[in-house]
């Protein structure tokens, strides 16, 4: 009997099979190959200016994205070194044949975790009667319909850059509520006029805010109307700016 089965040894399935076993779980990771677990792409870099953020918010989780590269990277370098802090990233290209075999080694580590080599082609639940024991969580190919049908959107990240969901959720007048991190929620939120912005690690700060905007129906249909400007906001300043820079 497990707690936790995983589907799939790509690089999520790994690190959600590692995490669950370190909680002391028992846990199967079902893969088609156990020795192609987490392979990599034609082009194997881990970090970079897009998903280095990602990597290290895996490895502060405990997670085995960034300790693995370590251990089977033949190239690491930090990019855009010349260039301000908001945009120098590290990236590691790592060994399309060593970085699969580390991560197994790490795997194996476990004994409450069993890597099963298998396909999953249907899940047995009512004819098991496990209907009440088990949650399935899907997900949305269409963020419109979560924002536009939500009051507020909660940006927690302490990270540098201009997050995608909080323009997504302004488009749709779904208030965000964020951290003040640099290069980031300033340059899109003023703030009590379009969005909340919050102190960073202020957690009482947020949830005042989080009450703020769900109590007072007033405040929030007119930071809702306002947070809808920032399509035509963006139309002005910062396309002209990204495809001047294509």
């Amino acid at each position: 009997m497990f707690d936790v089965i995983v589907v799939g040894g790509g690089h999520a399935g790994c690190e959600a099979a590692n995490i669950t076993a370190k909680m002391g779980l028992n846990v199967a990771l079902i893969t088609i190959n156990k020795n192609n677990i987490a392979d990599m792409p034609c082009n194997p870099s881990i970090g970079g200016t897009a998903k280095g953020i990602i990597v290290r918010e895996i490895d502060a989780l405990g997670g085995l994205m960034g300790v693995v590269a370590d251990k089977s990277h033949f190239q690491i370098k930090m990019l855009n070194s010349s260039k301000g802090p908001a945009v120098k990233s590290l990236r590691a290209q790592a060994d399309k044949k060593i970085y699969p075999k580390v991560m197994l080694e790490y795997l194996n580590k476990y004994n409450n975790l069993k890597i099963m080599e298998g396909i999953v082609e249907d899940l047995i639940i009512e004819e098991n009667k496990m209907k009440d024991n088990v949650t399935i969580k899907g997900f949305v190919n269409n963020s419109y319909e979560v924002f536009s049908t939500a009051i507020a959107s909660l940006i927690p990240s302490q990270y540098e850059g201009i997050c995608l969901s909080m323009m997504e959720s302004m488009a749709c007048g779904c208030i965000p509520i964020a951290y003040d991190f640099k290069y980031g929620a300033k340059d899109l939120i003023n703030n009590f006029e379009n969005g909340l912005i919050v102190e960073k690690n202020n957690i009482q700060e947020l949830a005042c805010c989080m009450i703020k905007v769900l109590t007072d129906n007033e405040f929030a249909t007119k930071l809702s109307k306002n947070t809808m400007k920032i399509v035509e906001i963006f139309n002005k300043k910062w396309y002209p700016m990204i495809t001047t820079n294509l």
